[in-house]
């Protein structure tokens, strides 16, 4: 059962968190729980000013509400660092999407975006596969070396994996679009907790306010609105 957190003009958001114990762990979750705040209400003016939603246009254009949503609550975030990856092919340059110094501690982020359809009852397999490459390449080939060369140390630096995905109701009968349901969002952030590998373990689902349920108008009359959003989160020690 959620816990959901009712506010004027954003709608319903409810955290899961079932990260371990360990150094680092706790400023993480307060991280990721402050960061999604200052997301979801940036988010909301973005939309009071522009008459649409920021993450409608993909990972690239929800950078300009998520970058200043971290640069509020975090020391220093550096963005597309570029750092020296190892793996079975050797070493190789690669950029990471942020690094963020917070609370003490380094945070090694990798971001991935994908969509989820409010009808279809199961994960794309851009989504896993994205997920499972941040995981088991991207993150994987971070040695501490490349913490230890921008002057931190390693012993508090943690691993990020974090995933924003939008979930979409399209029809060409406006009239056919539902209302956010929160049974319907639990099930969808249940679709990402219990189907992604590795599991996340620190996930929020935010179901937006009607006042935020703005039909967007594409090509061939298909109109699309956006119920819920999840972001999608996996902390690891370095």
């Amino acid at each position: 059962m959620l816990d959901w957190r009712t506010t004027e003009k954003i709608g319903h958001v409810a955290y899961v968190s079932n990260l371990p114990q360990g150094p680092g762990m706790k400023s993480a979750g307060s991280f990721i729980r402050e960061v999604t705040d200052a997301f979801i209400q940036s988010c909301v003016k973005f939309h009071d000013k522009m008459g649409r939603l920021p993450f409608i246009y993909r990972e690239r254009q929800i950078q300009s509400t998520l970058l200043p949503a971290m640069h509020s609550v975090a020391d220093v975030v550096m963005v597309e660092l570029p750092i020296t990856r190892r793996d079975n092919d050797g070493e190789h340059q690669g950029r990471l999407d942020y690094v963020v110094l917070y609370s003490d501690f380094i945070f090694l982020i990798e971001l991935k975006f994908s969509w989820i359809s409010a009808t279809l009852r199961q994960l794309r397999d851009e989504t896993t596969q994205g997920w499972s490459k941040a995981w088991r390449k991207q993150l994987a080939s971070i040695y501490a070396s490349e913490v230890t060369k921008y002057g931190g140390d390693p012993e508090k630096a943690l691993k990020l994996g974090m995933l924003v995905a939008p979930c979409y109701q399209v029809t060409k009968d406006e009239n056919k679009l539902e209302s956010p349901n929160l049974i319907k969002a639990s099930t969808m952030l249940g679709m990402f907790t219990e189907n992604l590998n590795p599991l996340p373990n620190f996930s929020c689902i935010w179901a937006l306010d009607e006042n935020l349920q703005t039909t967007h108008y594409y090509a061939h009359g298909r109109k699309e609105r956006y119920p819920y959003l999840a972001i999608v989160t996996r902390v690891e020690k370095l």
